[in-house]
């Protein structure tokens, strides 16, 4: 499945804070409140609460709060606070005497001419506003201390209150505004109520309008609206209020203010985070450039400095981070240094440049610069004091990059350094630091990481050991509970131990549970678990755990969060699981769509192509019911071509040596599929595996499989060449892995497997049993290491059978024969009739039945054994050719057992015949088709003769001899009647076996050394022939659903054949005779002739020709050579046993007597028949005689389909007719008088339509010639031959070299 974690994991961020929280927080207590004494800067903390502004009355007692360090000071003043609100006029403790009172109040309302109660109740209300705001600021600092939500609550209430009392134009109501607006902040900050947010922009932008333009508080005003506006864009991504908020910071910065460096920074952080929104670039220099003038204000150990070289650092990389271009990772880089040039030896800084370089290095993979990220960090670590909490996260951040580095170089001291980086880190914070989380996951991941390089328990128990003590710091977290599932699968395929699968199961689906329905995250959750349960159910074979990855991944593809083509590939590996477990071909076919899909999805230099090729390869390499088979294993082969060119310089050497494996697979694939006996797959398969093995040298978890996949074709190489060096190497390579696999290793039982089927092999070829006996045994060790419900233990247990059917050859023990026989019968009972497996295990049933047979005779066995054959013959998902050496093997054990099902079996291999060679060049389909095929069709007649079956003995003749040519033939048949009825599906036939036909015969094959380009050129060059014949074989089908085209191109059936009279001599069995005025078959025993008396005078015909020469250099003609012995009579010996002992009797049969005016008789010679010349036989001697040509015309013929192909018309005028000559009267052995016969055709035919090669003017080339052939009528060639054992190389010399007959 596509990896749903790395070991690392997303904690190589938890040290690095965000530059816009921290500036919000760490920079807005500088500003002095709008509301106080420019000389009592004194605030409220400003880290959740924003700006700060208020009114100068009462601003002492709100600063004498806001500097309370004890809560229990705070409730006395609240609690002062609320009683003086319910006193009246007079009531304070701490108010003057009645008397002193009202003789104020009588002044003051004489002063201003006004009544003395209005004064009264001024004062009232004066002193119930200071009450007022001075309890709303105490509540205010209380929630600091308390994150008691109702004291806010609370504050706001009070506020309110005192807004009621000081309505426009009162000299109060700018500073309860500000006030209220900041409380309200701070509110939203807790609640996210967006009112809270929206109300307070309101209030400050009325306290904003009550101050005038000149007013000296009116920058502090603007740059409090601005940060509540960029509070509500941070909450909402709405633009326009971040563009508001920087437009007021600009305004605010025109005027003069005491803390110019503070609104540059949160200027800076508003024009960040607009880019973040826009990526528009200027936002991200202008940004840069706010930041470094704010820098350059600050004084020398100003604390805002270490933050602000942090932010500016973050900065510089933001633009890389959105675009992930090198160019702009490389513009950061050289920001970085000349920043640190202006300020060295800064540890923010030389973090910064570290975490650069590391993401350069995840770039381009140069070495040096994940050597420098850690010089870096560790410089940065020497500048710390030991209590500086910056230390930390550069502790951190140094284990990471040991870490990455370990991933390059494998140097176990690198990960052991970032786990000793780690472990410092954690004894820096005590239990309770709210970091102790995130650093116990980092040494887990150190140990786990380690774990999967040296294979030590120890390090994952260690893993599993500190995530648990992380899970018990915080209530259940989602990304804590998948890292220890993970870790516990990982034990899980060690140990094998079934309590760490389902622990893991149950810890991924409460870390689904935690996620709400509309959580992003849940798809992805959803995958994990998925990945999960199938992971499981390679081990346990148990399908519902299938069934229900497979529903888990279908309701991940409902989310719109889903990663479509990830989930895609792992539904298909899911589907093509469960159609290995059940044989389902719709699971098949929805794998194989599902991966197109993803492939479809995914842009060409995206690197997760590669697991959905290979996993669509996989899926091609298994051959369906409804699948084309080869053309998929072809189409699997060009796809990992075409990637491997595609991906080249794109994928890491882990992802390239994964995708040769496969390409190797696919090769090994194609040649045990295929009836080719042709090793360029092999070879190529085994150059692609030495190249993956020099990949992950260092890597034995790639290691390893590739090993033991190279031992395995090396194996059936030399099973292909007999060369020992093959099988020496394949042997020494399981034995390789085996040694350096402790015994519980998951890859041990292919390792053990590999070594089984080598020594397999070395026994064929030693015939030493004790071999064998060693296979059986590491066989047996496969399966104990296998638990019952696994799903592959079916298949090791028939590989089991078939090794002991093997020493039962060997020792003839009944207790082999029998448990293998028990074996195969439960194998099969598994399997449904249409698994692809089928095929091989019914095969492999039928021969052990068979066996019995022969040591039993019972017919029961024989029975049994037909029926196993016939269920391996009728798998159609398997490949033709398995089933076609399954039905030839029936046919032989059914012909030797006298079983009335020999002819069945016959007819069903001979029908497969034409299929093995479909797609395949010239040269692959002879080989094809002599390869294992030969005498096939003589078999299968002499069975139908035996039976009395002669019609069907002509069939079977005709259809098994005729393969080789009748697919051209057929490419070739006139289509004049299909014309007139379908016109268009006519053409469409045509213009595809003319593609098939020119195909067909090219000679073009792979070589070793081709680029990758040319293999694949050829590759797809066959391919595109194999989808040919699959339109061609569609196109058949559409024509013989037409009314009276029911039996077009099909194989003539006796019927049509009698048209052809011919006789075919069957060779040391009996001659078949058709005649075109009979209706039966005339059978005609040849008991004097047998098998070994045709190969005797195909012995003597050899030699005779052997001596046969020209007798002088003009001479044409061949003459035998005097010589000491009696070739005359011993050629004459020939012609009369075939005239005795084939001819006469079939003439004898025919009635046929000596006449002036012969009929025609047209021969179809079999066998060693081919090679006698029947023609000539008779009595040659001095009394007279007799001879074939006294009573018939003879003609040959290849097959009695030749006979019915229509002639090519003839030229419809004179002008049309062209003739091509060629000739050979010179050179170094040159051919006599072939001048003289050019000359005398020249006197029969027009020069304008004679075509001439081989004369001084116009010399016999090759690709001339072949260029002319297909514009002329008649071809003469009058020049030297060349014959070969392979008739396909067989060749005409001509100037330029061999034109042979391929």
């Amino acid at each position: 499945m596509i990896p749903d974690s790395n070991l690392e994991g997303d904690n190589e961020s938890l040290f690095s804070a965000s530059a816009q929280d921290e500036a919000i927080a760490a920079q807005l207590q500088y500003w002095p409140d709008s509301s106080s004494p420019e000389s009592s800067p004194k605030s409220l903390p400003e880290s959740s609460c924003g700006s700060s502004c208020g009114s100068s009355n009462g601003s002492s007692y709100e600063s004498s709060c806001d500097s309370s360090s004890h809560s229990s000071d705070l409730y006395e003043v609240i609690a002062k606070h609320r009683e003086a609100l319910l006193l009246q006029p007079g009531e304070h403790p701490d108010s003057v005497s009645d008397s002193d009172f009202f003789t104020l109040v009588s002044a003051l309302a004489e002063e201003s001419n006004i009544d003395e109660t209005v004064v009264l109740a001024d004062l009232h209300e004066a002193n119930m506003l200071q009450s007022l705001r001075q309890l709303g600021s105490a509540l205010h600092s209380q929630f600091h201390h308390s994150d008691n939500l109702s004291d806010l609550n609370d504050a706001v209430l009070q506020y309110r209150k005192a807004l009621s009392l000081v309505p426009t134009p009162h000299d109060e109501r700018q500073g309860v505004l500000s006030h209220l607006a900041k409380i309200l902040v701070c509110r939203f900050r807790q609640t996210d109520h967006r009112a809270d947010i929206e109300e307070a922009i309101s209030l400050y932008r009325d306290a904003l309008e009550l101050l005038p333009l000149e007013h000296h508080k009116r920058s502090s005003m603007l740059n409090a609206l601005a940060t509540a506006l960029f509070v509500l864009f941070r909450e909402s991504d709405q633009l326009p209020a971040v563009d508001e908020a920087i437009l007021l910071f600009h305004k605010s910065l025109a005027l003069s203010q005491s803390d110019r460096s503070t609104t540059l920074i949160i200027l800076a952080t508003c024009v960040q985070s607009r880019f973040d929104i826009s990526g528009d670039r200027a936002d991200l220099e202008e940004a840069i450039a706010l930041n470094r003038e704010a820098l350059d204000l600050l004084p020398y150990g100003d604390p805002r400095q270490h933050c602000l070289l942090d932010t500016l650092s973050e900065t510089f990389l933001a633009q890389f981070e959105r675009s992930d271009q090198l160019s702009d990772l490389e513009e950061a880089i050289l920001q970085l240094r000349q920043t640190l040039e202006t300020y060295p030896a800064q540890p923010t800084l030389l973090d910064a440049l570290a975490k650069a370089m590391k993401s350069r290095f995840d770039h381009t993979d140069q070495l040096a610069d994940i050597d420098e990220a850690i010089v870096l960090h560790r410089e940065s670590l020497s500048l710390l004091h030991p209590e500086d909490c910056n230390r930390l996260g550069s502790l951190s951040h140094l284990g990471f990059s040991l870490h990455r580095r370990f991933h390059r170089s494998n140097s176990v001291s690198d990960i052991d350094e970032a786990l000793s980086m780690h472990q410092e880190a954690l004894s820096l914070v005590p239990a309770s630091h709210h970091e102790r989380w995130d650093i116990l996951n980092n040494i887990a991941n150190s140990f786990g990481c380690r774990f999967h390089h040296t294979g030590q328990l120890l390090d994952l128990d260690q893993a599993l050991s500190l995530r648990r003590e992380a899970l018990a710091l915080q209530p259940p977290d989602h990304d804590i509970l998948d890292r220890l599932a993970e870790d516990l699968m990982t034990r899980f395929r060690h140990l094998k131990q079934r309590t760490d699968a389902d622990g893991a199961v149950s810890l991924y689906k409460e870390a689904l549970d935690l996620l709400p329905s509309n959580d992003p995250r849940r798809a992805n959750a959803l995958n994990i678990l998925a990945t999960t349960l199938y992971k499981l159910f390679l081990e346990s074979g148990e399908l519902p755990t299938l069934n229900e990855a497979v529903s888990l991944l279908r309701e991940s593809l409902t989310l719109p969060e889903c990663d479509r083509p990830v989930i895609f590939t792992n539904l298909a590996v899911c589907l093509h699981s469960r159609y290995e477990f059940s044989g389902q071909p719709t699971d098949q076919a929805e794998a194989i769509s599902l991966n197109r899909e993803a492939l479809d999805l995914l842009p060409q230099v995206d690197t997760r192509r590669s697991f959905s090729v290979d996993t669509l390869c996989k899926s091609l390499l298994r051959p369906t019911e409804h699948s084309g088979q080869l053309s998929d294993i072809d189409e699997a082969v060009s796809l990992q071509r075409k990637y491997l060119i595609q991906s080249h310089g794109l994928t890491n050497n882990e992802d390239r040596a994964t995708l040769l494996v496969t390409l190797a697979k696919a090769l090994h694939e194609r040649y045990k599929g295929s009836a080719r006996d042709q090793c360029e797959d092999l070879d190529e398969a085994i150059k692609f595996l030495r190249e993956a093995l020099t990949l992950v040298q260092d890597q034995p978890r790639l290691r390893f499989p590739a090993l033991t996949v190279l031992a395995d074709i090396l194996c059936v190489r030399f099973h292909h060449s007999g060369e020992v060096v093959f099988l020496d190497e394949a042997i020494s390579l399981p034995r390789e892995v085996l040694d350096q696999l402790p015994p519980s290793h998951p890859d041990r039982p292919n390792a053990l497997k590999s070594l089984s089927s080598c020594l397999i092999e070395l026994y064929n070829h030693t015939h030493q049993l004790p071999t064998l006996d060693k296979s059986i045994s590491l066989k047996r060790e496969i399966l104990d290491m296998m638990p019952p419900s696994h799903p592959v233990r079916s298949i090791e247990l028939f590989n089991l059978a078939r090794t002991l059917e093997r020493r039962f050859f060997n020792s003839r023990q009944g207790e082999d024969l029998d448990e293998a026989i028990i074996i195969c019968r439960e194998t099969s009972q598994t399997l449904t009739p249409m698994h692809p497996d089928t095929c091989v295990v019914s095969h492999s049933l039928g021969n052990l039945l068979n066996q019995q047979f022969l040591r039993t005779k019972r017919s029961d066995d024989l029975h049994d054994a037909v029926d196993a054959f016939r269920n391996a013959v009728k798998c159609e998902s398997a490949p033709i050719s398995q089933r076609f050496f399954a039905a030839q093997r029936w046919a032989d054990c059914a012909d030797s057992g006298n079983h009335d099902s020999a002819i069945e079996a016959y007819i069903a291999a001979i029908g497969f015949l034409p299929r093995l060679a479909v797609g395949l060049d010239l040269q692959s389909r002879q080989q094809v088709l002599t390869s294992g095929t030969d005498g096939l069709a003589r078999d299968a007649t002499a069975c139908a003769i035996r039976s009395g079956k002669f019609d069907l003995a002509v069939e079977l003749l005709e259809e098994g001899r005729a393969v080789f040519w009748s697919q051209v033939l057929q490419l070739r048949n006139p289509l004049s009647e299909l014309t007139l009825e379908a016109p268009e599906l006519a053409q469409e036939l045509k213009d595809i076996s003319s593609a098939l036909e020119q195909g067909s015969f090219r000679t073009k094959s792979r070589n070793m050394s081709d680029t990758p380009e040319i293999a694949l050129a050829v590759e797809q060059e066959s391919n595109k022939l194999r989808r040919l014949n699959e339109q061609w074989l569609a196109g058949l089908e559409a024509v013989r659903k037409l009314s009276g085209f029911e039996d077009f191109l099909r194989t003539k059936r006796l019927a049509t054949l009698q048209m052809a009279a011919a006789a075919l001599p069957m060779s040391g069995c009996a001659a078949l005779v058709l005649r075109s005025t009979e209706k039966d078959v005339l059978h005609v025993p040849l008991p004097q002739f047998s098998l070994d008396t045709a190969k005797e005078l195909v012995d003597k015909m050899q030699k005779l020709a052997n001596t046969a020469h020209p007798q002088a250099h003009e001479d044409r003609s061949m003459r035998r050579l005097a010589t000491a012995g009696d070739d005359e009579d011993i050629f004459r010996r020939v012609l009369a046993t075939l005239w005795t002992s084939v001819v006469d009797p079939i003439f004898h049969k025919l009635d046929l007597e000596k006449s002036t005016i012969p009929p025609r008789l047209w021969w179809c010679p079999t066998g060693q028949f081919t090679s006698l010349p029947i023609h000539a036989a008779g009595i040659y001697d001095a009394d007279g005689g007799e001879s074939v040509s006294d009573f018939v015309i003879s003609s040959y013929i290849p097959t009695l389909t030749t006979l019915l192909t229509p002639p090519p018309p003839p030229p419809p005028t004179l002008d049309s007719f062209k003739m091509l000559v060629v000739i050979q009267p010179t050179g170094q052995d040159p051919l006599p008088h072939t001048r003289e016969e050019l000359d005398k055709i020249k006197d029969h035919v027009k020069a304008e339509c004679l075509t001439k090669y081989g004369t001084p003017e116009a010399p016999a080339c090759i690709d001339k010639i072949l260029l002319d052939i297909p514009a002329v009528s008649i071809v003469h060639l009058a020049c030297h031959g060349q014959q070969n054992p392979n008739p396909l190389d067989s060749a005409l010399i001509l100037d330029d070299g061999r034109l042979t007959v391929a």
